[in-house]
């Protein structure tokens, strides 16, 4: 019988296996219940999943549009300045100034699923 380890979370039943055999990627579960899903199957899985959870950010995000939002500026991504509301949403948007670090205000214009477009408010 292996020692037991504080690491491994061992029922008496399995006891015996031995937890040194398990990288850390792996889970007990994935070494005892064989993986009879096709790699096409997971794969429309996960494209489900992700068309879901599209639908459900676009929704989310529609409620954003037309309120301004203070967003940290984070920096420059594909030509615009790319900052986060304080609900971790990312948001877009242009200005000439230089603005990396600062607090600004973003009047949002458009979305989509993964992020938010507006246009900076002058204070």
């Amino acid at each position: 019988m292996a020692p037991k380890s504080s690491s491994c979370f061992l029922t008496s039943a399995i006891a015996e296996f031995n937890c040194s055999t398990l990288c850390s990627s792996c889970s007990l579960f994935s070494v005892l219940i064989p993986d009879d899903v096709s790699k096409e199957e997971k794969q429309d899985r996960k494209h489900l999943l992700e068309d879901i959870q599209q639908t459900i950010n676009s929704k989310i995000n529609e409620t954003y549009n037309g309120n301004q939002y203070e967003v940290l500026v984070e920096g420059h991504e594909r030509g615009h300045w790319k900052g986060r509301t304080r609900t971790d949403k990312i948001v877009f948007f242009d200005s000439t100034a230089e603005l990396l670090g600062q607090l600004v205000t973003v009047n949002i214009q458009s979305t989509g699923p993964w992020s938010l477009k507006g246009s900076l408010v002058q204070n």
